[in-house]
């Protein structure tokens, strides 16, 4: 447990690093291939309400408002005392946007998968997201969470 918290604090702390050159170059040309990485902070709310942390990494293209991709992401629900991580799709048009992920937790005595969707408001460094999941257990009991956040992306990479 102590070295999941470590490991999502590390990836999160190594995420706040300021790279505002890169930034101001991607906001001047928006289009083509953009590497994003940054910190997750959020709220889950199931039935034991707690902070999310976490970090996110996307691949994403964008070409006249419109924007696709993949994106990955590790979180600590500090609610559940659980880490669960998730991938998949994002799309986009403009500032709205929409992710859907398949979610594992990494709990080796009582695993847990399942899915998540996600709506999301992008100001492009900065987007709120508010979504709903649910994970089922290998026994097939069902956990229904809902999640709120902030995402801080910046650029690392730009592919053309």
């Amino acid at each position: 447990m102590v070295r999941r918290v470590l490991l999502v604090a590390a990836m999160t702390l190594a995420t706040l690093s300021p790279a505002p050159a890169r930034a101001d170059r991607f906001l001047q040309d928006q289009s083509g291939y953009a590497l994003l990485l940054g910190p997750n902070i959020g709220g889950a709310f199931h039935k034991t309400p707690g902070a999310l942390l976490g970090a996110e990494l996307s691949l994403v293209h964008f070409d006249d408002g419109v924007w696709f991709g993949f994106y990955g992401d590790l979180l600590q629900d500090l609610g559940l005392r659980r880490s669960r991580w998730s991938f998949g799709p994002e799309m986009g048009l403009g500032p709205f946007g929409l992710d859907v992920g398949y979610v594992g937790e990494l709990d080796e005595q009582n695993p847990r998968r399942g899915f998540r969707i996600r709506g999301l408001l992008s100001a492009f460094l900065v987007s709120a997201y508010l979504g709903t999941g649910m994970l089922a257990s290998e026994d097939n009991q069902r956990y229904p969470f809902r999640e709120g956040g902030l995402l801080f992306k910046m650029p690392l990479a730009r592919f053309f």
